[in-house]
């Protein structure tokens, strides 16, 4: 009988986490599960560890080879696969129970070519997990069956370890990973996107990618800051520029994303590069970015305008996030724009950094009955940044519901030498079950001037630390998320099931804590 999917697991050198991502497999509840392993050279126990598995598993096959790098074992184990869908699975990291099983139920449900969830790193140290950049948007409702020139932001997810591939359009489209080079799948999964008639989004996760905590083994997605790596990036995008010939929808977006994940990934703190690389590193990088169509400045987020503007200007003193030097602000249209860089005036609207006044947004505590709901939180404001103390900040708790804007003033401050705000804030919610919308809340900000000042001296740069986003369910009936600005989002699901919930239970106190 045909396997319903064939799971490719290449392994080099994985002696300590095999067992886990083996582990994850043989406990799927799914028949007809092939999962072919391919020992691409390893030097450590790796294949041992294998072997004993497939001893006791008969749909475990093991192959071997001399060390052939990443794409060259992918390709191979496409070659071997027998099963109705492909999926990837790194060695060092792992799957949820029973995932490959609602996989193959959505993928012959829809028909659809490719089936993709939410890939979350952790870090089995410290238990951490880590929700990926640009999820929120891909992620935030179920998408069936649409063609990808209709959700063409689907681009920026570009890994293939976190989703189900038909079989028939990989080797019938002859889509293959490049061999000898970094970041093999980006052209894969680009090709898969492009010839796919249909794709369908599964907002759960469906793999958990290891931060690998022994620096001296690091994966290749922590090794980012190295000369290959950066080489191996550009050559892998311009191979797709050249091989692919895509829609325009997903070619404006592609071209958004090569740029953009330069950005992000390379540029994210130079301190880590390598002084013997350095002087190559950043002129390659330089070089590249002069390609970007300016265009997609606006699309930029405060950070990585500031990191681009920095990099063409040869000053990347200044995007190092870590860096105390003082630096001035200039207050102009209602906006902070960092001032003292030296940077000539063309990019000077560029360095817009308004957005990045706000730390973190976190929640004390949640208290609910039937009809209130009593909110604990507390924000921290870049405070240290600023001299002057002729700032007033407002709070205000916003609620958008069918196209009605509502605002509530929740407290101002005049800023002074604390940067920890506390609050107490009580909302009454009749709990109308007429329909089953939305309601979406969130915080904002606004910074009032009562005395304008021309400049602002700011004590301190942007911090590397991303915000650590809330993402807790409550009785499922109230999600907290807090986003890259610091706001958080309340949202209310109107369904009679979840009054019930709320009447049938007493809820005194709930401590979420996130910072």
């Amino acid at each position: 009988m045909k396997p319903k999917i064939t799971v490719i697991i290449p392994v080099y050198n994985v002696e300590e986490y095999i067992s886990d991502c083996l582990n994850s497999v043989i406990n799927q509840m799914l028949e007809g599960l092939e999962v072919i392993i391919i020992n691409d050279g390893s030097t450590d126990n790796s294949f041992t560890i294998c072997e004993e598995f497939a001893s006791k598993y008969t749909n475990l096959h093991i192959y071997s080879q001399e060390n052939r790098g990443l794409g060259f074992t992918r390709n191979r184990g496409v070659e071997l696969s027998n099963g109705e869908y492909i999926a990837f699975l790194d060695a060092d990291d792992y799957v949820p129970v029973n995932i490959y099983q609602e996989l193959y139920s959505i993928a012959k449900k829809t028909n659809s070519d490719i089936i993709l969830g939410q890939a979350w790193r952790f870090n089995s140290n410290s238990g951490k997990l880590y929700k990926p950049y640009g999820s929120d948007i891909l992620f935030s409702k179920d998408v069936e069956n649409k063609k990808v020139r209709d959700i063409p932001y689907v681009v920026h997810n570009g890994i293939v370890a976190n989703k189900l591939y038909k079989s028939a359009l990989i080797k019938d489209k002859k889509i293959r990973f490049v061999e000898g080079v970094h970041y093999e799948d980006t052209l894969f999964s680009l090709a898969a996107y492009n010839y796919a008639d249909s794709v369908t989004v599964f907002p759960n996760i469906v793999y958990f990618w290891r931060v690998r905590e022994r620096m001296d083994n690091p994966s290749i997605s922590q090794q980012v800051h190295t000369l290959k790596n950066l080489k191996d990036r550009i050559t892998v995008n311009n191979l797709c520029d050249r091989m692919l010939d895509l829609p325009k929808e997903l070619e404006e977006e592609w071209n958004f994303f090569k740029y953009n994940n330069i950005l992000n990934s390379f540029l994210s703190d130079v301190s880590k590069i390598n002084p013997l690389e350095e002087k190559c590193y950043k002129g390659l990088i330089n070089e590249y970015l002069r390609t970007m169509p300016e265009m997609f400045l606006n699309r930029l987020s405060d950070q990585n305008r500031i990191r681009y503007v920095c990099t063409l200007e040869n000053k990347y003193d200044f995007i190092n996030p870590l860096d105390v030097k003082k630096f001035l602000a200039k207050y102009k249209n209602g906006k902070f724009y960092l001032d003292n860089l030296n940077i000539s005036s063309y990019y000077q609207d560029y360095l817009d950094i308004s957005n990045n006044f706000i730390v973190s947004c976190y929640l004390d505590y949640v208290r609910v009955s039937s009809k209130k709901i009593r909110i604990g939180f507390s924000l921290i404001l870049r405070t240290d940044w600023i001299e002057n103390n002729d700032i007033e900040i407002r709070l205000y708790l916003n609620n958008y519901q069918k196209g009605t804007h509502n605002e509530i003033l929740i407290s101002k401050y005049v800023v002074n030498e604390t940067s920890h705000y506390s609050s107490d804030l009580l909302l009454t919610k009749e709990m109308s079950f007429q329909d089953a919308s939305l309601e979406k809340w969130y915080f904002s900000v606004r910074i009032n001037y009562r005395e304008f000042s021309k400049k602002i001296k700011l004590n301190k740069f942007l911090s590397s630390e991303k915000i650590n986003i809330i993402n807790r369910s409550f009785l499922g009936s109230v999600l907290f998320r807090s986003n890259s600005n610091g706001n958080f989002y309340l949202i209310f699901n109107n369904k009679r099931s979840l009054l019930r919930k709320i009447m049938s239970k007493v809820i005194n106190t709930i401590k979420i804590k996130n910072r």
